[in-house]
């Protein structure tokens, strides 16, 4: 099997950070911000995934950054995947966004690098050994869900509450990794996937741009292994999931004293990856590698009319000089958008990948925790990763059951919460036949030396 590996840098010297309900200012970084990329190669199929230091970006931004490499690598477009991290202090790109500020400038330069890392990692591409392992971490997830004891919902329901019955979804606590190695035994490069929310800087902290948590354990594995490795994070369903434990009202589970709450997170998920490495057991020759993409077609949901006349209500007040929250206002915008031409349904693409022991699905949006691991749990392959926020982003993708909940991931949005009942269903579906098609495919080439 061959692999190749690169990362570049598209930190930018200062602009928007379109991560909350309101613009922030970003001048310097914590953390920089890289586009991190691997290419593989096995017989005559190729992959190529990237990780980007992104919240999100959209299908249009995707394909053009797919289309650009492929063109310079001859790799298809449809064997190309892009995925953000989700950091909520990073660039301002063309992307849906409540506080989104077009930074022309900055999109340039984060689709570029993004490009030539995936380009530099097809070039760079050599023989390797790869292993994978799998672990498991607790300590900093939690669902961000729960239900009251008067039977309603709410999001991060706060550290005053005691009206609390119950936690709203599940955690996948799972933590897969890749290590690979060159010919010579050199560590080339680490792959981790892993489920939780990177918003872990609170208030004044969203100051300057920062990978969050991806980052701090990017930096604590090439500490570990050598500066010159390449470490991609691919974030699971984590779109109800975050670091904020409000059932136990503590937050002595994920903030330690002096330290920043990424910092925490950051390195004890190091701490649980060198723990997997430590039994992976590396395998040469020529691994499976194979990719496949298909439409899967969604319903879109729309406004109530409860819904606008509160908008138009909130706006009027606003304008008469009433002070209305950030949220407020961004939610009377959201309610009062034309629907002019808005289709019933979206085409949103689901993208499968074999990459050894790994088969990995890839969804645009923010998803459930839960419609990720109903996929994993119908799949037919021992390994089986989701990587979120993949190739796009159509919003959150909430369970049907939590569909119109007062849970603020399944509250309507224009821009954030626009999927309905039966997204849940047609992506899992989707999702399965594809992994089956595809594990069918393999046990066919297993058994076709002994047939003929």
């Amino acid at each position: 099997m061959l692999a190749g590996f690169a990362n570049f840098d598209f930190t930018p010297k200062k602009g928007c950070m379109p991560g909350d309900f309101k613009p922030m200012e970003a001048e310097g970084a914590r953390i920089p911000l890289f586009a991190n990329a691997a290419a593989f190669t096995s017989g005559k199929d190729s992959v190529i995934i990237i990780s980007m230091d992104v919240l999100f970006f959209k299908k249009e931004g995707g394909l053009e950054m797919r289309s650009r490499i492929s063109e310079a690598t001859g790799v298809p477009v449809d064997r190309i995947l892009i995925a953000a991290t989700h950091t909520h202090t990073g660039p301002s790109i063309e992307c849906d966004s409540f506080s989104y500020v077009y930074e022309p400038e900055t999109t340039k330069l984060v689709f570029g690098k993004t490009v030539e890392a995936g380009i530099a990692a097809w070039n760079n591409r050599s023989e390797v050994k790869l292993g994978v392992g799998l672990g498991y971490e607790t300590r900093f997830s939690f669902n961000r869900g729960y239900f009251l004891k008067d039977g309603r919902l709410v999001t991060n329901g706060g550290f005053d509450r005691t009206d609390f019955e119950k936690r709203a979804g599940k955690v996948d606590y799972s933590v897969n990794v890749m290590r690979v190695e060159d010919s010579e035994g050199k560590v080339k490069a680490f792959i981790v996937n892993y489920a939780n929310h990177p918003d872990n800087y609170r208030g004044s902290q969203k100051d300057m741009y920062s990978a969050d948590y991806p980052g701090v354990l990017r930096n604590e594995l090439k500490r570990e292994f050598g500066e010159d490795i390449v470490v991609l994070f691919f974030n699971g369903t984590c779109g109800d999931i975050n670091c904020i434990d409000f059932f136990h009202r503590t937050s002595d589970y994920y903030y330690a004293k002096g330290k920043f709450a990424p910092n925490t997170i950051g390195e004890g998920l190091a701490d649980t990856v060198k723990k997997i490495n430590d039994n992976i057991i590396l395998e040469g020759g020529e691994l499976y590698v194979r990719s496949r993409s298909a439409k899967c077609t969604i319903p879109r949901r729309f406004r109530s009319e409860k819904q606008y006349q509160r908008g138009l209500d909130i706006l009027k007040r606003a304008e008469a000089g009433e002070e209305m929250s950030a949220a407020d206002l961004v939610y009377a915008r959201e309610y009062t958008k034309s629907l002019d031409g808005i289709p019933p349904t979206i085409d949103v693409e689901v993208a499968v990948l074999q990459i050894g022991p790994w088969a990995i699905v890839g969804l645009p949006s923010e998803i459930f925790t839960e419609i990720g691991l109903k996929i994993k749990a119908n799949s037919p392959y021992v390994n089986t990763l989701v990587f979120e926020l993949a190739n796009g982003n159509y919003g959150y993708i909430a369970t049907d059951r939590m569909q119109g909940t007062g849970l603020y991931e399944a509250t309507y949005s224009v821009t954030s919460s626009y999927v309905a009942k039966g997204t849940e269903r047609a992506l899992v579906e989707t999702s399965g036949r594809m992994l089956d098609d595809m594990f069918a495919e393999e046990e066919t080439e297993r058994v076709k030396p002994y047939l003929s």
